[in-house]
């Protein structure tokens, strides 16, 4: 799956586990994960060996415009795992094994519903996967953040509880301060834009 946004490509592979296969072993479980992730990677790869070579055919919108994707696009890659039986005990990014591999960014469909409802618009959600990716191969595996903004206000996060990230990517954009007060008037919009998909709108035929 492509979410293109022109400039900027999130190349996405969705990977689900069946619930007759579920064990309840949380053990048994990342391994399946583990095994899914090499598939996606490989898959993710491809997708974007495709936009690339500009091997991709245009699509229709909802409004029946033909889009061509831009090989010269930024490719953002994603792995997105439904298995609630793993919680938050993954590895929230793959990292390459060889030269020529790449890290990639993975989260579980419940953490990518979180960015979602924080994130108000498909841009800001790419550019929060970029920053993720970057935020953990710069810092590791990290337990507890500390994020300090300009006016000396604190933010302590977990991040890799129920994706607490996103709000040190907030903070860091517009500060910590500014961030908390954003919330209420974002609320609203934010609903607008989840509920605006549902709706199809059809043009006259003068204009």
């Amino acid at each position: 799956m492509l979410l293109n946004l022109g400039d900027k490509i999130a190349a996405i592979q969705l990977k689900a586990r069946n619930e007759a296969d579920k064990t309840g072993e949380i053990e048994k479980e990342i391994k399946w994960l583990n095994h899914k992730c090499k598939d996606a990677k490989k898959q993710v790869k491809d997708s974007i060996a495709y936009i690339q070579a500009g091997k991709l055919p245009s699509f229709s919108n909802e409004r029946g415009q033909q889009i061509d994707i831009d090989p010269e696009s930024e490719i953002i890659p994603l792995i997105i795992f439904m298995n609630e039986d793993i919680g938050d005990k993954y590895a929230h990014i793959l990292r390459k094994h060889s030269v020529d591999g790449m890290d990639i960014n993975c989260l579980s469909f419940e953490d990518f519903q979180i960015v979602c409802r924080e994130l108000m618009t498909p841009i800001e959600i790419v550019e929060y996967l970029k920053w993720r990716l970057e935020y953990y191969q710069n810092n590791g595996d990290v337990n507890i953040s500390i994020f300090m903004g300009d006016d000396d206000s604190v933010l302590f996060t977990r991040p890799a509880s129920g994706e607490a990230l996103v709000h040190q990517f907030l903070a860091e954009r517009y500060g910590i301060k500014d961030a908390k007060e954003m919330e209420p008037f974002v609320v609203p919009f934010q609903w607008m834009l989840h509920n605006l998909p549902e709706r199809v709108v059809d043009e006259s035929v003068e204009n």
